[in-house]
């Protein structure tokens, strides 16, 4: 025996089931939406984290420059080009007459202020392919560029005229 049984759904009832799927078809699309963002934030903050590590290992946080570590890579960066370029390059060390004495006299946010000021001294002095950096215990370095000796012992001297007067 053959026995045919026809089930058929009201239409209320199949406005019922259409509102449920597409209640569920809305959750799914913004639970991806939701994922999507999340990945795009976690990537977005992951990047300013290197960032953020990079500058500390290279900078002076608190006279907010280059530290002796990017030092070393200006240095060795400097010396690769100038091998192909044949430029002469000079690294000149500062270091902050009788530093230990202001050190001890001025408070610590004073000190880090002339420090400051004679990095953006330094910054200033500096042309697109040279650096400069703060090596720590009021010393600094610089590596300048040149093409004739004359011209070099010239830089110096302007350098310490300027320091001179500031």
């Amino acid at each position: 025996k053959l026995h045919i049984v026809t089930l058929s759904l009201s239409e209320s009832l199949m406005m019922v089931e259409m509102g449920y799927l597409r209640q569920i078809i809305s959750l799914i699309i913004i639970a991806v939406a939701s994922l999507l963002v999340s990945l795009i934030y976690a990537g977005m903050y992951h990047k300013h984290s290197i960032k953020k590590i990079r500058n500390a290992n290279f900078t002076c946080q608190n006279l907010e420059c280059p530290n002796i570590e990017q030092f070393k890579l200006d240095i060795a960066n400097t010396l690769l080009n100038g091998r192909i370029s044949l430029k002469k390059y000079s690294i000149v060390v500062f270091k902050l007459r009788r530093f230990a004495s202001i050190n001890k006299v001025f408070e610590e946010k004073e000190v880090d202020e002339l420090l400051r000021h004679s990095a953006k001294i330094l910054e200033g002095l500096c042309s697109y392919d040279e650096s400069y950096a703060y090596l720590g215990d009021g010393t600094f370095g610089i590596v300048l560029k040149y093409t004739e000796d004359a011209s070099f012992a010239k830089r110096i001297s302007m350098i310490k005229n300027i320091s001179a007067k500031n």
